[in-house]
């Protein structure tokens, strides 16, 4: 307990040279690979959703319009205020999940940029693909692709 006075202590020093710029993130980038060669794999389907929340990600108008990702990642984001993110992948012929888990870590940035969110140890906790790979277990706006998916 002493420690956590001691730190708000300190805090005001950090207030001298106000640093916005956060390297945290809730996006998440899946790539989709052809298992035999690990070649980026062109996925067609009707869109992907985050389950509990009112994301759905590359949704068509109309409904049953399709979606292309040439060898490009899918881009999606987790829910910050969970501690897991369940993603339904509905393909032409078939329907996957992809169920994830995350440490989130709060870090107080200073008064004018508030805080932030830290999303890392990310694992997959459930899925229905055939193989999964964590290429990246921290999201970052560094642009990296998190999750591989080999079909």
């Amino acid at each position: 307990m002493r420690w956590f006075f001691a730190a708000v202590l300190l805090l005001p020093a950090c207030f001298d040279k106000p640093d916005c710029i956060s390297q945290a993130d809730n996006t998440l980038r899946i790539a989709f690979k052809k298992a035999d060669s690990n070649l980026p794999d062109t996925v067609i389907f009707f869109h992907i959703e985050a389950s509990g929340a009112d994301s759905i990600f590359y949704k068509q108008q109309p409904v049953d319009q399709r979606d292309t990702l040439k060898g490009t990642p899918a881009v999606v984001t987790v829910n910050p205020f969970a501690d897991s993110t369940e993603f339904i992948f509905r393909l032409l012929s078939e329907e996957k999940i992809l169920k994830v888990r995350y440490l989130r870590t709060f870090r107080f940035i200073n008064e004018e940029c508030f805080s932030e969110v830290r999303i890392s140890n990310l694992q997959v906790y459930f899925t229905d693909f055939d193989s999964v790979r964590i290429a990246n277990a921290s999201l970052t706006k560094s642009g990296s692709v998190h999750i591989e998916i080999y079909r």
